[in-house]
């Protein structure tokens, strides 16, 4: 059987006859069922997933600076179905993916979020509903039920369009601007999810406050947020929030309509409390719709609560971001476990929680790696990597999900002085969770890749490969000998 080549043409000169028969190819496929007994499917999935793009889309073009229409027809719409196609493999049989869908079905998920599915120009509804459709052809609802943490940018953004056509029925909003009448497809679209909201909390409701455990346990928050235009006041034994030129830090949880009313009943709501729809950014380029509580009484000269004293359940995880030999999870569990380290001839003591990260996943740096205090480590004539976090730039990395403590003692062991590791840089939080890695805070010295041990540069390619496995070989060497020039 002769195998279907996907094209990732030049914007410059396409051929749209080309552009569709792709996009119809993916079309076609996600109505396949999964089958990794069957040659030829396994054969044109393994051709998907290797045709993703490094930003995580599968688009058809070769940028994104092309007219909203083709942006929308031949970049968004085939990574929607790409997507849709892994996610129903996945749902159906996880060895699918070898334990790449941290490096493979995330990322794609998170550029599904780019522009929360809409359409373009007149057409962003029906867009929307169009892509929220091809995700339900792959089975969303439970994806989303059953891993709501693979990518929690688009597990809020699923749920939060469900939730806005959800208040679209009970309003009986259904003719928009130009006459179009979406009741069909919002009654069914919202009809293959149980009935849930989300909901924005602070203070004592939150994880780890006086009334999450009564009204919200055993729920974990799908993520934190920061809610702008509210000030928080300190009414006594609790926080309120009132429309202001402030911010207010949160949790959010979906809901069912009996946790709600219980919630509302807890907050008076309509007389002490009113409950609001309310935007929430949960990270720089995203917003969600949730409700949240608006206090709804005098203040009569309460105590502002600023953002920095606001009460915000802090995780006792954090994200690692290694970018160096610890890209290798091998390398970085001799720190975590213990034991003599074959690849630098180093016994190392164990931390005291020898607990694997919890997860780990590729993340990109905004800063640029060099090579430096060449002979100086335990790698023996060997240049090592460092972080340049005055400067912007790119690094490959990958992020590990331990506790505090083990980053706490992975630094110590990396060497917490000014000449090697004693700088924590602080990166943006994945997942609303901090992420931190470690860099030098002495003056710069560069060093060629030709400075870097045989050993070394096997285990800097040998993690390059293990966290980005859709890299060539040739990708990777031109990435790390370019961090010496």
């Amino acid at each position: 059987m002769n195998r279907y080549q996907l094209t990732r043409q030049d914007h410059n000169a396409p051929d749209f006859s080309l552009l569709y028969r792709d996009r119809d190819f993916l079309n076609a496929f996600l109505d396949r069922e999964p089958d990794a007994a069957d040659p030829g499917w396994r054969n044109a999935f393994a051709d998907i997933v290797a045709f993703q793009d490094r930003d995580g889309s599968f688009k058809l073009l070769d940028t994104y600076k092309i007219e909203s229409d083709a942006r929308v027809d031949f970049c968004h719409m085939p990574t929607y179905l790409a997507t849709a196609i892994i996610m129903k493999a996945f749902l159906a049989d996880r060895d699918l993916l070898e334990r790449r869908e941290e490096s493979i079905l995330a990322p794609a998920l998170e550029r599904c979020c780019a522009r929360e599915l809409s359409g373009h120009g007149y057409e962003d509804l029906s867009g929307q509903i169009e892509a929220m459709r091809v995700f339900l052809r792959a089975g969303v609802q439970a994806f989303v039920h059953r891993y709501p943490k693979l990518c929690p940018k688009f597990t809020l953004m699923i749920y939060s369009i469900v939730d806005t056509y959800r208040r679209y029925i009970e309003e009986e909003r259904f003719v928009f601007d130009w006459g179009e009448n979406h009741e069909t497809d919002f009654r069914e679209i919202v009809g293959f999810f149980p009935e849930g909201y989300l909901i924005f909390v602070y203070g004592t409701l939150m994880k780890g406050q006086r009334y999450h455990g009564r009204y919200l346990s055993p729920l974990e928050p799908l993520g934190v947020g920061v809610l702008s235009g509210y000030r928080m006041f300190d009414i006594g034994s609790f926080p309120g929030i009132v429309p202001g030129k402030g911010k207010v830090k949160g949790e959010i949880y979906r809901v069912n309509a009996r946790q709600l009313a219980a919630i509302d009943h807890l907050e008076d709501e309509g007389d002490l409390y009113v409950r609001t729809t309310v935007k929430v950014r949960t990270a720089p380029l995203c917003c969600v719709d949730a409700y949240t509580y608006v206090y709804n009484q005098a203040l009569n000269g309460k105590e502002e609560i600023p953002i920095d004293k606001q009460p915000y359940s802090e995780s006792p995880l954090v994200w690692y971001v290694a970018y160096g030999s610890n890209l290798l999870e091998e390398r970085l569990m001799y720190y975590i476990a213990g034991g003599w380290c074959e690849k630098n001839d180093k016994e190392y003591p164990s931390c005291r929680d020898t607990t694997p990260p919890r997860r780990s996943r590729p993340v990109v740096i905004p800063h640029p790696m060099y090579y430096g205090n060449y002979g100086l480590g335990s790698w023996k004539d060997s240049a090592v990597c460092f972080l340049d976090d005055t400067k912007a730039g790119k690094a490959y990395g990958r992020a590990y999900l331990i506790t505090k403590e083990q980053l706490e003692e992975i630094q110590e062991k990396e060497g917490k002085t000014p000449k090697w590791y004693g700088k924590l840089v602080s990166l943006e939080p994945i997942e609303g969770i901090p992420a931190y890695t470690f860099t030098s805070e002495a003056p710069r010295r560069r060093e060629s890749f030709k400075c870097v041990s045989c050993n070394y540069g096997k285990v800097l390619r040998q993690g390059m490969k293990e966290t980005y496995p859709e890299m060539s070989d040739t990708e990777i060497d031109g990435y790390l000998k370019g961090c010496g020039e």
